[in-house]
């Protein structure tokens, strides 16, 4: 009797050792995102809606020139190597990367509805900007 009571107090003890140390990871305060890193994940979130749109317009039967899809298709792998290397080193900032797309999605659909060209312009010239400044020594 004093074994069973002894192994079930030791599991007890366990499971209330594991219990506290997933409650404090959950709930310890989590460092902000510093402001490069912000500024990163919405270029990326920024060329990926910009994709998305380009997609779209090339269903509906528009075309675009080849060295523009070169281009974008170029930075759109830089950037993807960036998301993959946050995933792979498991970066906590990783998870700040869907609030940020929802956002931009939201705004892009905004732009879209009001014009479509000039949507497509200046987040194009974002994307430059950001890619240029963030990403252009990282080869494709």
């Amino acid at each position: 009797m004093q074994t069973a009571r002894r192994i079930s107090y030791g599991w007890l003890a366990f499971l209330g050792t594991v219990a506290a140390m997933m409650a404090v990871s959950i709930y310890w305060p989590k460092k902000p995102l510093n402001e490069t890193m912000r500024a990163k994940l919405t270029c990326v979130a920024r060329s990926v809606a910009l994709s998305e749109h380009v997609f779209a317009r090339q269903q509906a039967g528009e075309t675009f020139p080849p060295d523009f899809l070169a281009d974008l298709e170029e930075r759109q792998t830089r950037l993807y190597r960036f998301m993959t290397s946050l995933q792979r080193s498991d970066d906590p900032a990783r998870l700040a990367y869907r609030p940020i797309m929802a956002q931009l999605q939201a705004a892009r659909d905004t732009a879209v509805a009001q014009d479509s060209v000039a949507y497509l312009t200046s987040t194009w010239a974002e994307v430059q900007t950001c890619d240029d400044t963030f990403f252009k020594g990282q080869a494709a």
